[in-house]
Formats: structure tokens, C-alpha cells, sequence
């Protein structure tokens, strides 16, 4: 045999010198045996895998080789004793480098190879190897090991991945959720179907926990619960719904179908589930169960009957209306209503209709169990499965009985209307809501069968008040009295309905009213409300005789006619009177409650920042505009009252401030007006004052408002606020001669980048000047308008630059160490100092 050739494929084999020399094809020889290679070899040659020692000195080759290797291979240990070059013809090319390895002692062994060898047949199996060099001086000069067939475990691995990639594009085709997770809630897989709902991607799912990032906060602890089954051995993994957050943070509901992933151990390692989305489902079921109450609940009679047409179905509202209970109409037809009232051609004409598939709608006049007839509007409907075929008829009826007694009684007072409409066509407001009542009142009561008529009108709080009546039920000193309150709310109750008539009867509440109504010889009433939304006023009438409420019936349209115009006449005045009783109700609550607050703002010295003087301002508890608060209060008379309130609560307040600086207080010319009231507010000041007039009311007599700042004090200074603003604003300045001209905030704001602006304030300063008057810019904001203004020459200033408006507290600290300093001196010394 010749030497294996010195190839990647056949190494050179080192000898004891490391010189590289051919291999021999020379047997081995055995070496001795005794006691103990006799129990190894017995063990080798008993064991199924394959033992063996190659030699890598001269001459190579196998010194052992177990009988296994004819069962693996199909060569003899003989054969591979004669032939080591066989080596290369069952090693796969591809593992030929890792021989080649073992052959030069590259090899150090200690690992387990898996390496496909070729039997002798040509058929590929795989082995696990185990090599274990033997060294001597150094060298290595043999390999022992060992080899297992593993051709079945490879191939079972190889059929389980192709499994469970079958598994996984199936998971990832099937249009429904499938989701994998392990024993830790740790996602595994998610189908796209799952990440489409999700609004997530398969990398941003994996390895985050199921609980924590799809299932709802509210639900997980449950989910837990739900999903942990799945892991033990003894329960019967079963379908359950759990919440699924969606894209956009909604939830959807899924009905999970859950399965153990079991390793090769038989553990559950894992679970994977298949998901359905229920949300409609439930929803639907949802539906469902709201139409059902719907129909139990709807004021409509609700008939189901089969195609026989036996009742199978039927609402309460039937049962009012019909009189009959449940479980005397199931099973019957609906003749046991039938009034006969319609002819038999009316039914076939509308059993035609519905056998034909279409929706029948019409009246029936039916007879309740009592004998009474009474009128439905009625819808019957087939219903049809899901072939098509009819299975139920479903009616829904309305009673309209009364509105159709309503419209023969329309029809018959059709004339009566008119001529009423007629009538009152030309009324006319008169000179209060009052008269206008009286007037109503008796033309109703012009009315053929109207014996007696009132008018009631309600107020804001529920109270009712008789605004006007005939002579009788009430006497003359009941006109404009309050109804008794329990009395008041059912007649409230009246008129926010419909208009009526009924029988008289005593209600709760009413006084002697019913008493004196039988005593005038009445028997029945009828109301029409007056007003829209909420109700103003209600029109009652009183008639007598047994038949009375029968004929006040049909004098109802008469009556809405006449509440139509009352309506018109009555309700401007009667919502104006409400509103302004809802505004005075709260102005004096403000009074009362004292339900604001002073607070002030500084006026400080341009040139030096020093603070000179503070204006009162306030600020209600409700958060509402002060200038909407003063004008309500004016619209009811109450203007001069809250000012007063205002002032004095800002000249208590006004203690806290730092002592020197001025108050500048707001007022209108009406309370400056007001003489004594003003004194007795304006004697509790410890301070200098600044009167600042506002301009809400016009002025009529500047002469009198003048002679009325100079009763006040002589102590007491004048300012004229927002200068430059309108025409009005001049005649102010000119007419009361002010200490102090206040430009407005309109011509402050931007000054310092508008010349327009800059000329106009230019102008105020000339004018005080020439009238030695002293100017103090409003509102000013910014450092650069500041400095414009002093440029300007004017010398005082207020505005969020210097300080927000704020409670005397905060001003009572050392405004030393603030950007303004408080200056002990009167309003005109601080000017002139």
C-alpha cells in the first residue's frame, strides 16, 4: 500500500523527532494484555459505539478499533487496520480539516465534536466524537476516542425545526392573534397580526413582558392568573378573554385559545395561544341587551308574532295600553284586540301586504279589556331569516287615542281659533305686565263655558304669584300674593307640559282655593303654559257642570291662542325681571358675604423708582371681571352700594400698606354724589387720598359734581383716569380740574417705538403743565417704555413693570430692598420734591 499523501486532506505525520515521514502499511501489533486492557477491551467490544486508538507515529494507523464499527461504517476493524487511508473515505470533506488537525497533534481534545462520516454504503450519518490525545515527551502520538451515531437525534432536531418553522409561518399567515410567551411572561413570537393590532413590530415586542405591555393595568393581575394555568400539568388549559392594548392606547377584548410549549423534559417551557377578537361580539351582544330593556321600557306597545300570527312576544307598554297581561295574549292572535270597528277587507288587505314581504303601516282601532276603544299608530314589519324566508312579524304601536280625540276637537273649535287669533292680533302691550295680565284674563274669559280665569307667573325661585284674576275663585286682595310653595311647584310642573283640561280636584298646598273654586260652582280647570324653555306664566280656567273638563276640551286651542299671546306680550318683561331678580339675589350676596378682596398696585417715581403712592383695585371670589360685576350691580340699583362696600373694604385693607405712600381709590361720579355715605366710608382713612373718577355714568351737572368733591375735604385729591382715550375723557379733564391726569394704557403700551403715541402723551404733558397738573402713565410694562415716558418728562407710572396687583401683605415688607422704595410725603409733595 502506498504512503497517504502529504495533503490538507492526508497531513503529514510527525515522527518521535517531528521529522515528517509516509505511513507504514504494516499491522499493528497488540500490545500484551493483562488483567486490566482484557476488562477494557471486553468493555469496548461490548459497547454499540465505536472505541478506538489511532497512532500517529510510524508506522500510522488504528492499534484499536471496536467490533461497533462494522454496524456504524460497515468496515471491519480489520479492514480499517489494514487501510487507515480509509479514514478519508467515510470523513465528510468538509470535517477533513478537524482530521487533519488530529493527525499534526494540533488537536487538544476535551470537547465533543459532531462530524458526519459516510458508511461504507455511501449513506451520510452523523456522529458525536469524543478524542482524547495522548502525549509522551511532549509529543502527541496517539488519539483515543470514541464514536456515537447520532443520525437519529440530528434527524429528530432537523424534523423538529422544520416543525416549528411550519408552525411559525402558519402562525404568521392565519388572520388571527397568535402570540408565544415563556414561563416569565417574556414574548417569544408575535404574529403580524398581533403587531398590526398592537401598532408594535416583532424586534420592539420580543423579550418585553406580555403582562406589562399588552394587557390592560386594570386586568393584568387576573391575566396572570389566566395565563399561569397553561403552565401546570394538572389543569386542562382552557379559552379565556383578556383585554389587548391597541394602537392609540384603546383596548380590544380577545378570546385566547392557549397551549404548553413542552420541552424534552415534558415541562411547559412556554405557551403559545391563538387569539380571537371579540370587541364586536360583545359589543353586538352589548346591543343586544340595550335594545332589549329599550323595548321593555318604550312608552310604544311592542307585538311579536309567529307567521301564524300567535303571539309570541309583548312589552309592558302593551299591557297599559291594552289593559291585558302577558300571559293571557301568548299563544293568542291579535283579534283578541279587535275592535270590529274594521272590516274584514281591512285585515286581508293587510295580511297582503305583510305575506308579501313589506312593511305595513296604518291605525287600528282596538278594544282593551276594559271595553274601551282606543286608536293605535301602528308599524308591523316582517322579519326574515337568513335565507330569506319570514320567520316573525314585529308590531310597534303608539297610542294616539287622546290625539285624536285632541284633533276632533281642533277641528271642531277650528273656527273659535281663528276668531281668537283675530282678537288678539291687536293687543297691545300696556303700561305694565300687569295691566297686560288683566287684559288677557278678560277676554278669556269672553270665552263661551269660561267662568272664571287667572294668570300665574313664576320667579327664578320656584315662587308663583297670581298676577291677575277674575273676581271669582279669587278675592281682589289675592291678586299679586305668592302661592303657597308645595303649590307653587306642581303649578310650575304644569307649565312646563302640555295644555289640558281635567276635573277639579284639591291639591296639596293650595290654601282655601279649592273651597272657594266649589263655592263659585266650579267643576273643572284647564291650564295652557306660557313661555318657552323655562316657563314664565300659566293661563288657568275654571268652568262648572258635570261635562265641564269635556268642554273645556275644546276650548284648548282657544286657550293656546291666548297663551301665544301672552307669550309675546308678557315674556321680555317678566325674563327681564327674572334676570334682574337673579342679578340683585347675587350682588347683595356679594355685599353680604363680602365675597372679595382689595388688593393694590404701586405708583411709583420714574425718576428714582421710589413707590409715591398705591391704587386700590378689586378682584371678586367667582373670578369674574370687576367691570362686568360693577355694571350688573348698576343695571339693579345696586351700583352705589357694592362701590361702597369696595371702598371701604380697600381702605381697611389699605392699613397693612407701608405707612407714606397715597391710596388712589376708584369711584363713579354717583357715589362722590352720594354725600354722606361717601363721608362716612371716606372718615376711616389714616392715609393721604387720591379720588380716581371712573367713567361708567355720564355726567350731567359738572357743577354739582365739583361742589360735591369739595364737601368732601380739602385733604382729598382728584385724578381723571384713562386721558386720551375719548372725547368724553377731555370733558372730564377740563371740566373738574384734576390733581393728576392718567394716561391711558393705549397710549402707554408700544410708546417708546410709536412717534404717534409719543406726541400724543407729549401733548397730556403740556396740558398739565400749563394747568399744574401732575400725568401718570398707565400700564406700563416694559424698561424701554419706561425710559421713553421719562424722556417724555412724565414722572409717575403704574404698570406690571413696578408690580402686579397684589393683597396689602405682600406690599407690607421694607420696599427698600425692592425695586421701589415707599416715600413719606403727600401726593403733590412727592411731585414737587
Amino acid at each position: 500500500m502506498s504512503s497517504m499523501p502529504a495533503s490538507p486532506a492526508s497531513p503529514l505525520v510527525r515522527t518521535r523527532s517531528g521529522a515528517a515521514s509516509p505511513t507504514s502499511t504494516r499491522r499493528p501489533v497488540p500490545p500484551p494484555m493483562n488483567d486490566a486492557s482484557d476488562r477494557f477491551r471486553l468493555l469496548a467490544e461490548r459497547s454499540q459505539d465505536v472505541v478506538y486508538r489511532f497512532r500517529l507515529e510510524l508506522p500510522i494507523g488504528f492499534d484499536y478499533v471496536s467490533p461497533a464499527v462494522l454496524d456504524l461504517l460497515g468496515w471491519t476493524p480489520e479492514e480499517l487496520y489494514a487501510n487507515p487511508e480509509l479514514v478519508y473515505q467515510f470523513v465528510f470533506p468538509e470535517d477533513a480539516r478537524r482530521v487533519s488537525q488530529m493527525f499534526a497533534g494540533e488537536w487538544t481534545g476535551g470537547d465533543v465534536t459532531v462530524m458526519r462520516w459516510r458508511r461504507r454504503d455511501g449513506t451520510p450519518i452523523w456522529t458525536e466524537q469524543r478524542w482524547t490525545p495522548i502525549i509522551e515527551d511532549g509529543q502527541t502520538v496517539a488519539v483515543e476516542g470514541t464514536a456515537r451515531d447520532i443520525t437519529e437525534r440530528i434527524d429528530a432536531h432537523e424534523r423538529l425545526r422544520r416543525s416549528e418553522e411550519r408552525l411559525r409561518v402558519m402562525l404568521e399567515r392565519v388572520d388571527m392573534l397568535a402570540v408565544a410567551i415563556d414561563r416569565d411572561g417574556m414574548i417569544t413570537f408575535a404574529n403580524p397580526r398581533l403587531c398590526q393590532l398592537t401598532g408594535q413590530t416583532s424586534e420592539e415586542l420580543l423579550g418585553r413582558d406580555w403582562y406589562e405591555t399588552c394587557v390592560p393595568e386594570a386586568e393584568r393581575a387576573i391575566a396572570r392568573s389566566q395565563w399561569s394555568t397553561v403552565f401546570d400539568a394538572e389543569a386542562q388549559p382552557s379559552r379565556f378573554d383578556t383585554g389587548l392594548v391597541v394602537a392609540g392606547g384603546g383596548t380590544r377584548r380577545i378570546n385566547w385559545s392557549p397551549a404548553p410549549i413542552v420541552d424534552a423534559s415534558g415541562a411547559a417551557s412556554g405557551c403559545v395561544a391563538l387569539g380571537d377578537d371579540v370587541t364586536a361580539g360583545q359589543e353586538a351582544r352589548a346591543l343586544e341587551r340595550r335594545l332589549s330593556a329599550a323595548v321593555e321600557q318604550t312608552a310604544e306597545s311592542v307585538v311579536i308574532a309567529d307567521v301564524e300570527g300567535r303571539i309570541v312576544y309583548v312589552n309592558p307598554a302593551f299591557e297599559r295600553v291594552s289593559g291585558y297581561r302577558r300571559e293571557e295574549v301568548m299563544g293568542q292572535t291579535p283579534r283578541i284586540i279587535q275592535s270590529g270597528l274594521q272590516d274584514e277587507r281591512f285585515y286581508e288587505e293587510m295580511w297582503t301586504t305583510l305575506t308579501s314581504g313589506d312593511t305595513w303601516t296604518g291605525e287600528l282601532v282596538n278594544r282593551a279589556r276594559d271595553g274601551r276603544t282606543y286608536v293605535e299608530e301602528a308599524s308591523i314589519t316582517p322579519i326574515r331569516d337568513g335565507a330569506g324566508a319570514i320567520t316573525n312579524y314585529v308590531a310597534v304601536k303608539r297610542d294616539v287615542t287622546r290625539e285624536r280625540q285632541m284633533d276632533a276637537i281642533l277641528a271642531a273649535s277650528r273656527e273659535e281659533r281663528l276668531q281668537v287669533a283675530r282678537l288678539v292680533a291687536g293687543f297691545e302691550p300696556a303700561e305694565t305686565p300687569e295691566a297686560t295680565g288683566a287684559a288677557i284674563v278678560a277676554a278669556v274669559q269672553a270665552l263661551p263655558d269660561i267662568e272664571a280665569a287667572w294668570l300665574l307667573t313664576f320667579d327664578v325661585n320656584g315662587a308663583a304669584t297670581v298676577m291677575a284674576a277674575t273676581p271669582a275663585p279669587f278675592p281682589a286682595n289675592h291678586i299679586g300674593c305668592l302661592v303657597p310653595l308645595v303649590r307653587a311647584a306642581g303649578l310650575r310642573a304644569e307649565a312646563a307640559g302640555e295644555a289640558w283640561a281635567a276635573p277639579l280636584t284639591r291639591q296639596p298646598g293650595e290654601g282655601t282655593f279649592y273651597d272657594d273654586s266649589v263655592k263659585a260652582g266650579l267643576t273643572a280647570t284647564a291650564a295652557a303654559p306660557i313661555g318657552s324653555g323655562e316657563p314664565i306664566a300659566l293661563l288657568r280656567v275654571g268652568a262648572s257642570g258635570p261635562d265641564g273638563a269635556e268642554r273645556l276640551e275644546r276650548h284648548l286651542p282657544a286657550l293656546q291662542e291666548f297663551a301665544a299671546a301672552a307669550r309675546a306680550l308678557l315674556e321680555p318683561a317678566l325674563r327681564a325681571r327674572q334676570q334682574a331678580s337673579v342679578s340683585r339675589t347675587r350682588i347683595l350676596g356679594l355685599i353680604e358675604e363680602a365675597s372679595f378682596a382689595p388688593v393694590f398696585q404701586p405708583i411709583v417715581n420714574l425718576d428714582d423708582g421710589a413707590t409715591v403712592g398705591f391704587e386700590a383695585l378689586t378682584r371678586f371670589a367667582d373670578g369674574t371681571r370687576p367691570d362686568l360685576v360693577f355694571a350688573e350691580a348698576r343695571a339693579v340699583d345696586l351700583g352705589l352700594d357694592l362701590e361702597l362696600a369696595c371702598l371701604r373694604a380697600s381702605i381697611e385693607a389699605a392699613e397693612a400698606l407701608p405707612p407714606g405712600p397715597w391710596l388712589s381709590l376708584n369711584l363713579s361720579p354717583r357715589v362722590v354724589l352720594s354725600n354722606g355715605r361717601l363721608h362716612a366710608v371716606l372718615d376711616l382713612r389714616s392715609r393721604p387720598t387720591v379720588l380716581e373718577l371712573t367713567e361708567h355714568e355720564r355726567v350731567d351737572d359738572y357743577a354739582a359734581l365739583r361742589s360735591a368733591i369739595v364737601k368732601l375735604g380739602p385733604d382729598l385729591r382728584i385724578a381723571v383716569d384713562d386721558a386720551g382715550a375719548g372725547v368724553a375723557n377731555f370733558s372730564h379733564l377740563v371740566e373738574l380740574r384734576p390733581d393728576f391726569v392718567k394716561i391711558d394704557i393705549g397710549l402707554v403700551r408700544g410708546v417708546n417705538a410709536d412717534l404717534t403715541r409719543q406726541a400724543l402723551v407729549v401733548g397730556l404733558r403740556h396740558f398739565a403743565q400749563a394747568t399744574d397738573r401732575d400725568v401718570i402713565a398707565e400700564g406700563i410694562e416694559t424698561e424701554a417704555e419706561r425710559r421713553t415716558l421719562q424722556a417724555l418728562g412724565v414722572n409717575l407710572g403704574q404698570g406690571f413693570l413696578f408690580g402686579q396687583p397684589a393683597p396689602a401683605s405682600h406690599w407690607s415688607v421694607d420696599l427698600d430692598a425692592g425695586p421701589a422704595r415707599a416715600t413719606q410725603t403727600s401726593p403733590r409733595a412727592a411731585i414737587r420734591a
